[in-house]
């Protein structure tokens, strides 16, 4: 299958879009991108031979599905589609059985899905099979916050339950102490029945890549998060690292994806302090993690196995793929998403400007010892390109105005 012609929908434009594009053209596959927006980047990628235009993806979906389920009846099967973001996963997830049979899908099962994306049920999972999991307690009010705050002790982390409803641009708040509370959460954030308070965890990320087909484990990959675009470390990693494999941690990722019968790709994320010897469940991520340009360049085409896969469950191929290779240690970064962060924190006023130079001292040395970017590509420059030249015209445009 790798080899012929199948036509494979890219949804979502994301960092790690990118990475899939450029997978997916090299396994010589049509790749056809699908958009909602008008300045997503991912689509000045020279490996893209149709751009699908589509409905917005919101909440409900239904305008996006009935788009989507016209679009793949007109194509001649087999068709593939591969949902990037939690977003779309979300809607596919709801409306799956809306498609045309023979579309396949890159995503694990609906119910895996839903058990992962939400944080608390994972976690309950998680702990009955022997996993490392901080306490945490969920409050449904800023009062509950502080009583169930106090109950974990400080530091500790507040958390979204799920990710899809905006938590005010952050993955998550950390309280020092309780009088940071009324600045960092000044109130409850819109769309959150509920928020986790965890026990606060020290290390650094390790993101533990895997491709599954029913429980089985076909490859992993590990990487190491030095840095995020936020200087707490609760942000998007933008400097990261191959690590060998951790006997440890590969082995709490096959716990589970066994226990959930785990077919697809996907990413366990751990909190690993080699100082005090202690090692935290984060969480767990239905779909390719943002930095899996940082396999891909290590030869672990996380990408082109998942759609091989894909047909293998379909009995489209003869072979599942799998990969245990050893792969060289290389190091990726994110310079772009480290600017974007650091200008929003400068327009937020989130940042002094006597902290500016030792924030952009770090980016050039990220950018300077780096093996190799997550975006970036001679073969294929104008996506990254034209993200520069937005950036670009932001600044200019902060600096007319003052």
């Amino acid at each position: 299958m790798a080899t012929s012609r199948v036509e494979v929908l890219v949804i979502g434009s994301y960092r790690q879009t990118l990475t899939v594009i450029r997978s997916l053209a090299r396994a010589k596959y049509r790749v056809i991108l699908g958009r909602s927006e008008p300045d997503a980047f991912p689509r000045y990628s020279r490996y893209i031979e149709e751009i699908w235009e589509h409905p917005d993806i919101d909440c409900d979906g239904e305008r996006f599905m009935a788009a989507l389920s016209t679009f793949a009846e007109s194509r001649t099967a087999p068709f593939v589609i591969f949902p990037i973001g939690e977003r779309e996963l979300s809607v596919l997830e709801r409306h799956f059985t809306e498609l045309p049979p023979a579309t396949m899908l890159i995503m694990p099962d609906p119910t895996t899905v839903l058990t992962c994306l939400n944080k608390a049920t994972f976690y309950e999972l998680a702990i009955r099979l022997g996993l490392p999991v901080p306490e945490f307690r969920l409050a449904g009010s800023l009062q509950e916050l502080m009583a169930k705050s106090e109950c974990i002790g400080f530091p500790c982390v507040v958390k979204p339950v799920c990710s899809l409803p905006d938590f005010r641009g952050q993955k998550a708040v950390v309280l020092y102490n309780r009088d940071e509370l009324p600045r960092k959460l000044p109130s409850w954030p819109m769309g959150h029945a509920a928020l986790i308070v965890q026990r606060f965890s020290s290390g650094l990320r390790y993101n533990c890549h895997f491709l599954a087909d029913q429980g089985d484990l076909l490859a992993y990959f590990e990487q190491r998060v030095l840095r995020t675009d936020r200087p707490d470390y609760t942000g998007y990693g933008v400097d990261g690292e191959a690590v060998p494999p951790t006997p440890l941690l590969k082995d709490y990722t096959a716990r589970l994806i066994r226990e959930l019968g785990y077919s697809g790709l996907g990413c366990v994320q751990f909190l690993v302090d080699e100082a005090r010897g202690t090692t935290s469940l984060l969480e767990i991520n239905p779909r390719l993690d943002a930095t899996c340009a940082v396999p891909y360049y290590c030869d672990y085409d996380f990408p082109a196995m998942a759609v091989e896969l894909a047909a293998y469950r379909r009995q489209i191929a003869s072979s599942r793929p799998s990969n245990d290779s050893i792969y060289p240690l290389r190091r990726g970064v994110w310079s772009s998403g480290d600017l974007t962060r650091l200008g929003q924190d400068i327009r937020g006023q989130q940042v002094r400007w006597v902290e500016v130079p030792g924030r952009l001292l770090r980016i050039g040395r990220s950018f300077w010892l780096a093996d190799f970017h997550l975006t970036w590509s001679w073969r294929d420059p104008l996506p990254t390109c034209y993200v520069f030249a937005r950036m670009l015209r932001a600044a200019l445009r902060v600096g007319r105005r003052k």
